[in-house]
């Protein structure tokens, strides 16, 4: 079981977003051939596509962030002192959690909404949650994948993260994201 675990803490974003990526390459080429020797494809392909590619992105972002994959320009860091650059790098981290923060909250708050209007799939029954739960379920995973990173890799602890959130992170929305929000429109 220790094995299955430890896997799945390794592979698990991998995983799923390979298993959304292959059923988005099949379906693909079935629409492809579909529509070369019968003239028609399934009118149901293009829509559970999407659904496949929003669960590729959200999973490679908590993937990336578990890896420390995220692409960057460290161009200008890189001229820098040292320990600048590690200001430079510490600050950086600081703003990816309280964007995935921010943005976790939003999409969230858009599931939420859609749960109310109980919206459904134009071609196939299905919720269109099952698109927009990839939302919350990246950003959380990519939350957790972060703290896991801090307190496993870098020799942090627990309490030294939620410090870091509760006197840089939570600090740094209230005072910059907070009053911006009303001038923003992510969801609608």
């Amino acid at each position: 079981m220790k094995k299955v675990i430890r896997w799945l803490d390794i592979n698990f974003e991998a995983f799923l977003g390979m298993i959304a990526f292959f059923t988005m390459l099949l379906i693909i080429l079935c629409q492809i051939f579909g529509r070369q020797i019968f003239g028609a494809g399934f009118p149901w392909g293009e829509e559970i596509c999407r659904y496949c590619y929003v669960w590729v992105c959200y999973l490679g972002l908590a993937y990336a962030t578990r890896n420390s994959i995220h692409i960057e320009i460290d161009a200008v860091r890189r001229l820098m002192p040292e320990k600048v650059q590690k200001v430079l790098m510490i600050f950086s981290q600081v703003i990816m959690m309280v964007l995935f923060i921010y943005f976790f909250k939003g999409t969230l708050d858009n599931v939420l909404r859609n749960f109310q209007s109980n919206a459904q799939a134009t071609t196939f029954n299905a919720s269109v949650n099952v698109m927009y739960l990839a939302g919350p379920i990246g950003y959380g995973l990519g939350i957790i994948r972060r703290i896991q990173r801090d307190v496993v890799e870098r020799g942090r602890s627990l309490e030294s993260v939620i410090g870091q959130y509760i006197n840089t992170v939570k600090p740094m929305h209230e005072q910059f994201v907070e009053p911006s929000k009303k001038n923003a429109n992510l969801s609608r």
